[in-house]
């Protein structure tokens, strides 16, 4: 059964989401930094390994390695906090905020 507008019974009702577009912002940016600046276990792990693995092709790669661990530690970072992010502003708006709205009479309402 569609969702309908309960001041004027329309059924041409739009989802809003900005808790989870919010949260999916915040928590990929707060990820990426984390990430990057070695907060997040994974970046610091991943410099490591990069790090030894490039130790194969000497100092140059070893710094290289480094590098791409850190810059592979922001994204994973990033996508995690993102992730996660949406998935907390998605309970903000079904519990908290009035996420849908009429197209008909603007009118804005929960679930």
């Amino acid at each position: 059964m569609p969702l309908t507008c309960p001041k004027c019974r329309s059924t041409n009702i739009d989802k809003k989401n900005y808790g989870k577009r919010t949260g999916a912002t915040i928590g990929g940016v707060a990820g990426g930094v984390g990430g990057y600046l070695g907060v997040a276990s994974g970046a610091a792990a991943g410099a490591e390994a990069g790090a030894a693995v490039g130790l194969i092709a000497g100092p140059v790669g070893a710094a290289a390695g480094a590098t791409l661990g850190l810059i592979s530690g922001a994204i994973l970072g990033a996508f995690t906090g993102g992730a996660a992010g949406a998935k907390a502003g998605e309970v903000i708006d079904n519990h908290v905020l009035d996420n849908y709205t009429c197209l008909q009479c603007s009118h804005s309402f929960s679930e």
